[in-house]
């Protein structure tokens, strides 16, 4: 199960390091047997979300689960590197 608790992602962007917001308070649940897409315009978070998922990325606030533990433990990457 994923289960993701209003994360928010912020970039600093620019020569004055311009406020950037790419995903702002995102809540979901995904249940184990369920199919879930992302679908949406450029620019709506979407690919920032997948990086936030697989910790490439760290939100600015808010708490990504995969099966109950943080995707910062290193347990749930062995997990995802076993299903794959």
């Amino acid at each position: 199960m994923i289960k993701i608790e209003g994360i928010s992602k912020e970039f600093k962007e620019g020569l004055r390091a311009k406020k950037v917001m790419a995903v702002e308070d995102l809540s979901l649940d995904v249940h184990k047997g369920e199919v879930f897409g992302f679908l949406g315009p450029n620019g709506a978070g979407k690919s920032t979300t997948i990086k936030l998922l697989l910790n490439l990325i760290r939100p600015t606030s808010g708490r990504i689960l995969i099966n109950g533990m943080n995707v910062s433990d290193k347990e749930v990457r062995r997990l995802i590197d076993e299903r794959s």
